[in-house]
């Protein structure tokens, strides 16, 4: 060929490719039609040669990526080729590749070939070429292919059954598809991580991983990625499985002649294996049988190995042997043909297996020995490297064979394991303990090392060596704890507990083991486990010489079961308590089983249930309490599987009778009752009072939370108080503290709504503790509790929050830290803050952090940005937040001069409970009215939201807001008029004001001659202007308050012109005013009598003088009456009482600076002249001051 014709080939190529549906973005199962299959068929071997051609004219400007493009096909193309053209055709393409000098080309295609291996099938291979291709992507830099190729060394290693080494990866990938922008990339990560964490049985992170890939897989338009992303790690929690079934049945409904076979054909095989799950053994082998059909028809020969595995299963469960074990061989004979060893072992093991299920183990031991020879083909060495687990390569190392080490390495472990129970079936115990030995050597944390370790405890039990069979379980714990496996912690604990119970007869040992097992199926709600348990220690009590508590552990294991609602179960509990003597019979000192309980026993011995229900529902309203715990317990028993509310009503009655023998046995049957089917409070109140029952701290707490959710908060108080003092006990379980953890945050809701906010920060502190499961909540409430007493508090409880992974609470808390570093004016942190809140998936914090952007936005003048992120946050359903940014946007509306549009806006707001936010609402709305000079409108709008306390209100928002805002508040409470409000208001207002300023102001109330306002403008215009000197002026302004005759201003100008003709020392005329003052009887009165009886002493009229100031000493104004008792000393040490002026001076002593200090004076004058009067200490007299 020409080189016009290599590089026309390699066109050709690349045009027809790119006519294929979505290639450029391709995953396995996009379409490729099968037109397009033949016609690359026939060019590819144009495709290598112009490769070869490439590589060895280096000096070709062209397209690298172009060269590699046609190698994207390999992964769609490969899966269609006869079974045994596939070998020969991917090793043509590693030829190539291998003669490929450009990095850039040499990575593709190793990326490209990787994929292909998987597709078909051999993931060791394809481990080597992702390894090589992301040795070329880290050695030139290149982040966003070396994303793809740790991605793709990912799902090898998973498939290798190499999940943590996959998880390294995956992690670096991620973090790289991020950064790159790349979504598709994410959403392919996430959905491997999703499958590596549900392998490593963290299933609830699985499945967030998958949502989260399910999620972005919908964004970019992959409905199919997005459904079957989601539905994948529904089984593995156990949960949703009619769902899992209705989108796998739509998504095969999808498919016609046009589209890829290969979904089809997966969700075809995996529909059939949740019938499986859900033994339904026939409906699966149909389905098997249409996914064999389209696999043989479109020749994907890995795809028919893994069906007839499943079709084998299928088989099996319906009890054909034979069939099961045809499907079975025609799996191993077919995986012989295939090239990857991974495949033939992993046929050959699943036929061993089955021939050892069907009762042949013979058979067995000889498929898993060839299934032990196809391991050490590959891998020759093997047994020189098993002493411990291979670790992965490094980029660029010759991965291919370190990777079949380390499959051979997993294959190897798991077939002496078969081996040794192919051994142990056919009765040679030693032959199985060896292989068994031979597995633990360089056994590493793996699931299948736990169960070889059981094996090797059980053998050793069984042969009498119990010392070994304790230190096996002892490793197995070990593992199971670092894996935190509760379930099969639990169970390993039993199996200890059986060693020393039945073999070493060791009862203390075993009682404290089935302990702990129980407390661990009570943590993790395994109810059926937890009868087992107790059954246990029941027997192991027995034993113990103890038929107390035997009879006490076998009656709750009865009550469970009942209330499990399995008659299995009850049967099974029922006969293996069988010899514990009168495990129900009433606990006394002797008199037998009382004679209503032993007839209804006998009626039901009989089958006679109707009738022993009759006679226990008679027992039950006995007044021995023993008789009627006994007969509600029983009659509970009883009906609970026909009829729920006579077993409610029973073991309701029962639990509350008092008996120590059956109620709280009763009240646990209620409680697991109630969980399962609800119950009401005073059923959680019954079981949270009964002494001795299990389960009273979790009923405590429960019955907290319905009394929560009723708004019943003192009850509600006093119920979570209890369930916390229970759980703080020392030997409360891990879940009843952490059932503890939940009663203190729900207890600090119930304290502030209580308006106990200082226990509410206590309760939620403690609910915050880092091992709390509502550490992130707590925090969360917390910081809103404390955001403005303790900002700084409040920034570290919400950084908490945010940073504890709940994701929720997270947008919450970023959100709050927005705020609060807005209100700091740090504007760079606000933004970074709610910007971080509104990315989240969580629409109600990312509305609420919009509410606080559009405040950001308007401080840095970005009007266009603020009315957006207001607009948005109106959309919010949370009342606080709509009317927060209603009320804002509507004053920016206003501001730009559409005042209709603004007091529309507000008025569609609904009142919120959220004092700040009301007042604002309130405050713009009457701000457009005071434009306008519409008083009446300023006043409606505060009353529509406040009523009588508007006024109130409106000052306190003054003191929240910053000058220019407060102002404006402040003329609006002017407006409003409260008597009660208007000087507090106007002094606020004159204290933000400039001297002249304030004249200004004070001038305008006056002109205006608003009843309420005029007269108190008038009387503050005076002073400044008799401080200025203009006195004429002052008194006249004075005069006319007189003469307006308000109550309170009046008064006080009276005594403003007495004082100012004091000043000037006109003592009659200045008399005369005082005395009007004090005619007056208001609250000027004692100041007008201190001063008046100074100008008469002055006039030369001591008696007067006396007399006035014994009115202020009368009157409640504590001050003045001090400074009048200061006065009264001074005037009687001039008339020569001194003993009188003592006791004067002495009752002004602690009272004013002004009348402690004329005491103190007069005390030292009077000791000086006498030498003999001592003081005494500060009395809690009155003192005196000039009024305000």
């Amino acid at each position: 060929m020409t080189n016009l014709e290599h590089l026309a080939s390699l066109a050709h190529a690349r045009a027809f490719l790119r006519k294929l549906r979505r290639l450029d973005t391709a995953e396995p199962g996009d379409e490729v039609t099968e037109s397009g299959l033949e016609m690359f068929d026939r060019i590819w071997g144009q495709v290598l040669h112009a490769h070869v051609w490439l590589a060895e004219h280096p000096g070709i400007d062209t397209d690298h990526l172009c060269a590699a493009y046609p190698m994207t096909a390999l992964p769609y193309w490969m899966v269609r080729v006869p079974a045994h053209e596939q070998e020969v055709r991917l090793s043509a393409a590693c030829a190539a590749a291998s003669r490929q000098d450009d990095p850039g080309t040499l990575g593709a295609l190793a990326h490209h070939l990787g994929a292909a291996c998987l597709k078909l099938g051999s993931p060791g291979n394809a481990a080597a070429h992702f390894n090589q291709a992301l040795a070329v992507s880290l050695a030139h830099g290149n982040a966003h292919a070396e994303a793809q190729d740790r991605e793709g060394l990912a799902r090898a290693c998973l498939e290798l059954g190499l999940p943590k080494w996959a998880l390294q990866h995956l992690r670096s990938a991620l973090a790289i598809f991020r950064d790159v922008g790349d979504r598709r990339g994410q959403a392919l990560g996430l959905r491997t991580l999703g499958r590596c964490q549900r392998k490593l049985n963290q299933l609830e992170e699985g499945h967030r991983s998958a949502r989260e890939a399910a999620r972005i897989f919908a964004e970019l338009g992959s409905s199919l990625d997005s459904l079957g992303t989601v539905n994948e790690s529904l089984l593995d929690l156990g949960t949703t499985v009619s769902e899992y079934l209705e989108n796998l049945k739509s998504r095969i409904a999808r498919w016609d002649s046009s589209l890829n076979q290969d979904d089809r054909i997966d969700s075809l095989e995996q529909l059939a294996r949740i019938h499986l799950w859900l033994d339904e053994p026939q409906e699966a082998m149909r389905l098997l049988d249409q996914a064999l059909d389209a696999a043989r028809v479109t020749n994907a020969f890995n795809k028919e190995l893994a069906l007839l595995g499943a079709l084998a299963e299928a088989t099996h469960a319906l009890g054909n042997a034979e069939e099961a074990l045809a499907a079975a061989e025609e799996r191993a004979r077919l995986a012989k043909q295939a090239g990857d060893s991974l495949q033939r072992w992993t046929a050959l093991h699943a036929l061993g297996d089955l021939y050892r299920e069907s009762g042949r183990p013979d058979r067995a031991l000889a498929a898993h020995g060839d299934a032990l020879r196809t391991v050490f083909e590959d891998t020759p060495d093997l047994e020189s490297q098993t002493s411990r687990r291979p670790t992965g390569p490094r980029p660029g190392e010759d991965a291919e064979g370190i990777f079949e080490v380390m499959v051979g390495f997993t294959a190897y472990k798991s077939t002496l394991a078969a081996l040794g129970r192919d051994h142990a079936d056919l009765g040679d115990l030693q032959q199985a303990i060896a292989h068994w030995e031979h597995a633990t050597v360089g056994a590493d944390d793996s699931a299948e090392a736990v169960v070889v370790l059981g094996l090797l405890a059980m053998a050793y039990a069984n042969t009498g060596q119990h010392a070994a069979a304790i230190e096996y379980h002892e490793r197995q714990l070990k593992i199971i704890r670092q894996r935190a496996d509760r379930a099969a912690e639990a169970d390993v604990l039993g199996e200890m507990a059986n060693v020393h119970q039945l073999l070493l007869h060791e009862a203390a040992e075993a009682i404290d083991l089935y302990q702990s097992a129980y407390v661990i199926d009570l943590q993790i709600g395994a109810d059926r486990d937890m009868t087992a348990v107790l059954t246990q220690l029941a027997q192991a009590e027995q034993l113990a010489g103890r038929p107390q508590r035997a009879r006490d552990y076998g009656d709750r294991a009865l009550a469970l079961a009942h209330g499990i609602g399995d008659a299995r179960v009850i049967r099974i509990v029922e006969t293996a308590l069988v010899d514990i003597t009168n495990l129900r019979a009433p606990q006394r000192p002797s008199g037998g089983q009382p004679e209503p309980l032993r007839r209804a026993a006998g009626l039901l011995a009989a089958g006679q249930q109707h009738t022993a229900e009759t006679v226990l529902a008679a027992a039950l309203e006995s007044e021995d309490p023993h008789v009627a715990a006994g007969a509600g317990l029983l009659l509970g028993r009883i009906t609970t599987d026909k009829n729920l509310e006579i077993a409610r009503a029973a073991w309701n009655r029962a639990a509350q009778c008092g008996d120590p023998a059956h109620s709280p046995q009763a009240a646990l049957a209620l409680a697991h009752l109630c969980e399962r089917h609800g119950g009401t409070a005073e059923e959680w109140a019954t079981v949270a009072q009964t002494d001795g029952c299990a389960v009273s701290a979790a009923a405590a707490a429960r019955l907290g939370e319905l009394l929560l959710a009723d708004k019943q908060y003192t009850q509600a108080r006093a119920a979570l108080e209890k369930a916390i003092v229970l759980g703080s006990a020392p030997a409360a379980t891990a879940t009843v503290r952490t059932s503890t953890a939940v009663s203190l945050f729900n207890l600090g809701t119930v304290l502030t709504a209580l308006d106990d906010r200082l226990g509410a920060r206590e309760a939620f502190r403690a609910a915050g503790h880092p091992s709390s499961p509502v550490r992130a909540a707590a925090n969360l409430e917390l910081g809103q509790l404390i955001e403005h007493s303790d900002p700084a508090g409040a920034l570290a409880a919400y950084e908490q929050a945010a940073a504890t992974g709940d994701a929720r609470v997270s947008a919450q808390a970023h959100a709050r830290l927005g705020r609060l570093a807005l209100k700091r004016r740090d504007l760079d942190a606000a933004e970074e803050a709610l910007q971080t809140a509104i990315a989240s998936e969580h629409r109600l914090a990312a509305l609420d952090a919009s509410a606080a952007l559009g405040i950001v936005r308007l401080h840095r003048n970005d009007t266009a940005g603020a009315r957006a992120a207001w607009e948005a946050a109106c959309t919010s359903p949370t009342r606080v937040v709509m009317a927060e940014a209603s009320a804002n946007l509507g004053a920016l509306l206003a501001a730009q001069g559409q005042p209709a549009e603004a007091e529309e806006l507000w008025d569609s707001i609904p009142l919120t409970g959220d004092e700040l936010i009301d007042r604002m609402v309130a405050f713009y709305r009457a701000g457009t009215m005071l434009q306008r000079g519409d008083h009446d409108g300023v006043r409606e709008a505060w009353h529509r939201s406040f009523g009588d306390q508007a006024a109130h209100q409106a000052l306190g928002l003054s003191r929240q807001l910053e000058l220019s805002q407060a102002r404006l508040v402040l003329e609006q409470v002017l407006v409003l008029g409260d008597p009660d409000i208007l000087p507090a208001a106007l002094s606020a207002l004159l204290a933000l004001l400039d001297e002249r300023e304030r004249v200004s102001r004070l001038r305008q109330a006056v002109d205006e001659g608003e009843p309420q306002l005029a007269p108190l403008a008038a009387l503050r215009l005076g002073v400044l202007l008799a401080k200025d000197g203009d006195i004429e002026a002052a008194r006249d302004l004075w005069h006319v308050v007189v003469t307006s005759q308000h109550p309170d201003h009046g008064p006080y100008a009276m005594y403003e012109i007495a004082l100012s003709y004091r000043r000037a020392n006109e003592l009659r005329t200045a008399r005369d005013w005082y005395r009007r003052a004090m005619a007056t009887g208001s609250a000027i009165t004692p100041y007008a009598a201190v001063n008046l009886g100074g100008v008469l002493v002055e006039l030369d009229d001591p008696q007067g003088a006396e007399a006035v100031w014994q009115v202020a000493i009368e009157s409640d104004n504590r001050e003045q009456a001090g400074m009048a008792w200061a006065n009264l000393g001074s005037l009687r040490r001039h008339r020569g009482d001194l003993e009188g002026a003592r006791r004067a001076g002495l009752r002004a002593l602690g009272a004013t600076p002004e009348a402690h200090y004329q005491a103190t004076q007069l005390l030292h004058a009077l000791r000086e002249e006498r030498g003999s009067i001592e003081t005494a200490e500060p009395s809690t007299g009155a003192g005196g001051a000039t009024p305000a």
